[in-house]
């Protein structure tokens, strides 16, 4: 399985304790990577779905979504015994597995949210992701096995282990949804957090150092840019990588 999108944030207690109805997964780089955060306001928009990509549900919460959290638990079931390749990216094959486990991550979210999503936005999500993971590997911008495993461990605490900072109840709907995850792929809690989570945040956590050179770079080439014009700057660069890439459907 692949990663979803990444947002850059200040900190992980942030993310938790937001108040919208969907929460963004940030990274921390001054604790975990040696990478300093560039301090910008967020955007609350992304997930935190598959490898804890959040959603914080709107209206009723997740007692009134037990069959969507079954559906999605029977889709990572069909997901992990799917078989052979998606598509070809830059000549890389993606399997079938990880398109669909994206796919059943994205579906959830959208449900959970009350919005409407197409096979065909799936798809560009997906290789947008894809796409900038292939760049920051190309960057020398890979996050190290070790630190993805600690990022996941600091993750864990902070859900088991809520502070004054954190919401027991946005923990607490994660935690449900991340149960349904277990039970899809078929693992123990243990293994999610050590083998499952870590390379799942691999690949987040280098697309947001790659996202975090962009916006550093972009700063230093046009002084006094806003967040919002950063922002559109590398949806752009996101959509040119996208649209210079090779794929290949199977």
């Amino acid at each position: 399985m692949k990663s979803l999108n990444v947002e850059l944030s200040d900190t992980l207690h942030s993310v938790l304790d937001s108040k919208t109805s969907s929460v963004s997964f940030e990274v921390v780089w001054e604790k975990y990577g040696k990478q300093e955060t560039t301090p910008h306001k967020v955007t609350k928009k992304m997930i935190f779905c598959i490898i804890i990509s959040v959603v914080i549900i709107s209206g009723g919460g997740l007692a009134a979504a037990s069959s969507l959290l079954s559906s999605y638990t029977q889709n990572l079931r069909s997901a992990a015994h799917a078989n052979g390749i998606f598509e070809y990216i830059n000549g890389t094959p993606v399997s079938n597995q990880e398109f669909d486990s994206f796919k059943a991550g994205q579906e959830l979210v959208s449900e959970l949210n009350h919005q409407s999503i197409n096979e065909n936005q799936i798809i560009q999500m997906f290789n947008r992701n894809q796409v900038l993971y292939q760049q920051a590997q190309k960057d020398g911008l890979i996050v190290s096995d070790q630190q993805a495993k600690n990022f996941a461990l600091k993750v864990q605490q902070t859900l088991e282990h809520p502070s004054k900072t954190v919401s027991q109840s946005n923990a607490s709907q994660i935690i449900q949804i991340l149960k349904a995850e277990e039970k899809g792929l078929g693992v123990s809690d243990q293994e999610y957090w050590t083998h499952i989570a870590p390379t799942f945040y691999k690949v987040d956590l280098s697309i947001g150092k790659l996202k975090q050179e962009f916006y550093t770079q972009y700063q230093t080439e046009h002084p006094g840019a806003t967040y919002l014009q950063i922002n559109n700057a590398w949806n752009r660069y996101g959509k040119m990588l996208l649209e210079k890439a090779s794929i290949r459907i199977s």
